[in-house]
């Protein structure tokens, strides 16, 4: 008689265990935390206009970065096109040099002054389609399809501006190194802070988006700052935005590389680059950086420019292919409290 009892008492105990560990209403329902957060937040932004009707953006801005002991300026002009394909261009304030990064259907290219610099295989399967994921999750709409998206509700907290926030965690199935934490501001719904954290790299990225102001009827940001791992990276400033602009399909074509060495010659780089030889596949490029700025800081010179990544390929005719092309890490350098040494090398070269 005693057993029937005793299963009657664990499939109750079962059941309670279940409501008390439960996080809640399924994620999915309309009325959970979530899906009501995510329809205040989605009519916030949207309005009355159709998120799916938004297929290309184009930017342009004012970029102030700051990476290690070294800050520039950039007049920064982003596109992302149809089909995922990403175009961004960064014209440097203080020197005569433009960089442009390319991601199209599958490739990823970054030139330096029309200058091809391979991507590192690690580095491009990273961007590889990030911008364009970006550029869809912020529409904050395919949240909504839970079948995809993971969503857990952190509920109300404190804000930067000492403001009520409501944050919400999103995990992406198709993408499970990804973390995304939305902060959305108590009252008007929109998106004050979001952090990305990459579980691969460890690395976290943090945009605090302010000055919201309507663009053919959708909220957009136009001041945006932004953090590397807790740290202060950058600043978006003087922000413009085009809702589906018209754009050349070549925006994204493979860059042909008709300049080898060209960045060697911009004098207006600080007069002189510190370089050291890099071979890919064999060092490690962070390795030789971080030894190159430790010989600059013996010899008590001063970066006073971008670091660049060159490749030097041999004369065809006088090599078989691979054969005597070399690759060098240069920062720019000023060194003229201490005058040349013999392994500086100059623009020139």
């Amino acid at each position: 008689m005693s057993t029937p009892k005793v299963k009657a008492h664990a499939s109750l105990l079962v059941i309670a265990l279940c409501f008390l560990f439960a996080c809640g209403p399924d994620p999915a329902d309309p009325k959970s935390p979530e899906q009501v957060l995510l329809d205040r937040a989605v009519q916030a932004l949207w309005g009355k206009v159709k998120p799916e009707s938004i297929v290309a953006l184009q930017t342009r801005s004012t970029l102030e970065e700051t990476q290690d002991e070294f800050s520039a300026t950039f007049d920064l002009e982003t596109l992302l096109g149809r089909d995922g394909c990403y175009r961004e261009v960064r014209r440097w304030k203080d020197f005569d040099l433009s960089e442009a990064i390319i991601q199209s259907h599958g490739k990823s290219w970054r030139t330096i002054d029309g200058t091809v610099v391979q991507l590192e295989e690690t580095e491009e399967g990273k961007t590889q389609g990030r911008q364009a994921w970006l550029f869809e999750v912020s529409k904050l709409t395919p949240l909504k399809d839970t079948t995809r998206f993971k969503l857990d509700h952190l509920g109300e907290h404190e804000g930067l501006n000492k403001g009520r926030v409501e944050r919400l965690e999103v995990l992406d199935r198709e993408r499970p190194d990804l973390k995304l934490i939305f902060e959305f501001t108590v009252g008007t719904w929109l998106v004050e802070q979001v952090t990305l954290e990459d579980a691969g790299s460890g690395a976290s990225l943090t945009l605090i988006l302010k000055d919201y102001r309507p663009v053919d009827g959708v909220q957009f940001a136009h001041e945006i700052d932004s953090l590397q791992n807790g740290r202060p990276h950058a600043r978006q400033r003087n922000i413009s935005y085009v809702l589906n602009p018209d754009y050349d399909e070549q925006s994204f074509q493979a860059p042909v590389d008709l300049r080898r060495d060209a960045i060697l010659r911009k004098k207006s780089v600080g007069g002189q680059f510190a370089c050291t030889a890099f071979h890919p596949g064999e060092d490690d490029l962070e390795d030789a950086v971080a030894g190159l700025k430790n010989w600059i800081r013996e010899h008590k010179w001063e970066i006073c420019g971008p670091l660049v990544i060159m490749h030097r390929s041999a004369p065809a005719a006088t090599s078989r292919p691979g054969e005597g092309d070399t690759t060098r890490v240069a920062i720019a350098v000023d060194i003229s409290r201490h005058g040349p040494k013999e392994d500086i090398a100059p623009t020139a070269a």
